[in-house]
This record gives C-alpha cells, sequence and structure tokens, in this order.
C-alpha cells in the first residue's frame, strides 16, 4: 500500500520530491496551471497539496465516514472537481485565491441510484459529469438539470471515461477492449473500436492529444495505441513491455507513469504516405481490431442496403493494408 507520494523527474530513479498522506493513495489528479496537486485517498479524504507552498495542505472531508473514494476528475479549464464514490458523486468548485486556490463546495452533490458502483467520472466545465458503472452503464448527467441521460452501455466494466480539450467529444474504454468516441451533444457515439489480441486483457486507460484530433490508448496487454478522432482510423500500435496506469497529454505527444514504476514519454508525429508503409499491426501477428461509423451504419440502413461493418482486420500474414494506418508513428 502507497501511504505517501514521491515526485520523480525523467531521469530515472532521481527523486525530485515527497509527500506523507495519511492513509493509502487511491487516485491523483494535477492542476498544471493552478499547481495543485490533488489526493485521493482510501479513507474517503481528498489531500490538496499546492506545489509551491508545501506548509498549506487543504483537506476535503469524505460526505459519509470511512467513505472511499473510487475516482475523481478535474475539468479542463481546472475550476471543477468532481469526486466519486461507491454510488454519490460531488462537484466542487477551484477558485484563484492568496496564496493557494479556494475549493469551494460540494456545489451539486447526486447519487446514481443503482446497486452497481461507480467506475470512473469525468467533469465538464458547465457542470455535466460523465460517468460509468462497473457493469458498463454510462450516463451524462446535467448538475443544473437534475437530469440523467443514459448512453449506450458497454458490454463490461468501463475502464476509463475522458473529455476532450474543447469539451465536445469523450472517449470511453472497457475490460473487453471495447472503445467508444461520443458526441457529447448528440448523446451517441461517433466510432467504436474493438481491438483483440491473442493475449489482449483490455483498456487501461485513454486520453485526447492537445489539438483533439488523436486518443492515445494504454491496454491491458502492455501495448499503446493512437486513434484518429477524424475518422476512426487505427493509426499505430505500440509494445512498450509495460501496462501503463495512466496517459497525460503534451504538446508533441504524451507521457505515461508505468506499473513498474517509470515514465515513459513518447512523441507522436503522422508522417508523409510516401515516407511510410508500415503496418501499425506488424508487431502484432494475431492481432484483429474492428472500426464502426454510426452514420455509416445509419446511411447504409436508410438506404436498405447489407450492413456493412466498415471494418478493417489484420491476423498473421493476411493483413488488409488501410492507407491511413501506414503513415503515423510514435518515436
Amino acid at each position: 500500500m502507497l501511504h505517501g507520494l514521491v515526485g520523480k523527474t525523467l531521469v530515472p530513479g532521481e527523486e525530485q520530491d515527497s509527500l506523507d498522506t495519511s492513509s493509502e493513495v487511491k487516485c491523483l489528479e494535477v492542476a498544471e496551471q493552478r499547481k495543485l496537486l490533488f489526493t485521493g485517498l482510501v479513507s474517503g479524504v481528498v489531500l490538496v497539496f499546492p506545489l509551491n507552498s508545501r506548509q498549506d495542505v487543504i483537506c476535503i472531508p469524505p460526505p459519509e465516514a470511512r467513505k472511499a473514494i473510487h475516482c475523481m476528475s478535474l475539468s479542463k479549464c481546472e475550476d471543477r472537481l468532481a469526486i466519486a464514490y461507491d454510488n454519490m458523486v460531488l462537484v466542487l468548485d477551484i477558485a484563484p485565491g492568496d496564496p493557494c486556490p479556494v475549493i469551494n463546495g460540494p456545489r451539486y452533490t447526486f447519487y446514481t441510484q443503482l446497486p452497481e458502483t461507480i467506475s470512473s467520472v469525468a467533469i465538464l466545465m458547465d457542470y455535466r459529469v460523465v460517468y460509468s458503472m462497473t457493469n458498463g452503464d454510462l450516463f451524462l448527467y446535467e448538475c443544473a438539470n437534475s437530469k440523467a441521460f443514459p448512453l449506450e452501455a458497454h458490454r463490461s466494466r468501463v475502464a476509463c471515461v475522458e473529455v476532450s480539450h474543447k469539451e465536445q467529444l469523450v472517449v470511453s474504454g472497457s475490460e473487453d477492449a471495447l472503445l467508444r468516441l461520443w458526441d457529447l451533444q448528440a448523446c451517441k457515439w461517433k466510432f467504436e473500436m474493438s481491438y483483440t489480441s491473442s493475449y489482449c486483457r483490455g483498456v487501461q486507460c485513454a486520453c485526447f492529444s492537445k489539438n483533439d484530433k488523436y486518443v492515445y490508448v494504454g491496454l491491458k496487454d502492455r501495448s499503446i495505441l493512437v486513434w484518429s478522432v477524424l475518422d476512426g482510423t487505427l493509426l499505430t500500435v505500440q509494445f512498450v513491455h509495460a501496462v501503463v496506469n495512466r496517459i497525460i497529454p503534451t504538446t508533441s505527444g504524451f507521457i505515461a507513469p508505468t506499473r513498474h514504476g517509470y515514465l515513459i514519454r513518447e512523441r507522436f508525429q503522422c508522417l508523409s504516405a510516401r515516407a511510410s508503409q508500415q503496418d501499425p499491426l506488424r508487431n502484432f501477428k494475431k492481432a484483429v481490431w474492428m472500426v464502426k461509423s454510426r452514420q455509416r451504419e445509419e446511411l447504409v440502413a436508410a438506404a436498405g442496403a447489407p450492413r456493412d461493418l466498415e471494418s478493417e482486420s489484420a491476423q498473421g500474414n493476411e493483413t488488409k493494408s488501410n492507407k491511413c494506418s501506414q503513415v503515423c508513428l510514435i518515436v
């Protein structure tokens, strides 16, 4: 169990700082602009460490005694914080203050009214919350109107829910390696991708790139894939020899802490089609992926034509080429 925090630089083994906590750490959120570290503990307490002032530590108590935190989410503008417990979500405001920002609230509190527990949560600037349940259910909740909108459920536990930087899209990933890209305005998924390999154990984490053009996904088979937001194309897959706990976007790619305790830093770039003729699944001889487009399926259904899954697959030496999938690399 982890009862403290250790800050590390990108130099292997070099400790930069350490912070003590009163109980095991369950989840973390970092407000980069406001320079705050949010630490969710199994005791239900959230400790907020100002990164530029070690003396001022903010404590957010649990709504009920000994109620463990399951997950947290920070809005992209770093002005909203969602804390999820078994079947309850607290939404708090983060306001500027001196010497450190002020945490107000909870502004909203709502219950899921379901027997399952919350598995992941994402908060938007306008007090909308996307949350998932351990049975695969997915909801969009409007705090201002106290209304919940059910989204099409996954077939298994949803491991992650992430909002795009412009807060127009959401990506969800489940333990059966199913990914969905959602349009929040329509409350429908735009693209759906199922990815399986001979030893794939599902999705671990995901995030959008800084420009919202790509989705970086960490899988439990110790690989990372890049998915196009524009057309749902699988761009590339790279085996990194470790399960990544989280992916954080950078201006040129991403960084990802692993379960082995070190950081992976990757730079992602799209090359011209002439510069690269490589198959994204060239190192995964027994991997299969399939992408569905809702718009295409609706057009086909309206025309009365046979259903086209609009899929691309790669298995053994029978790899089907996809030009869009041959122009991107993680370097």
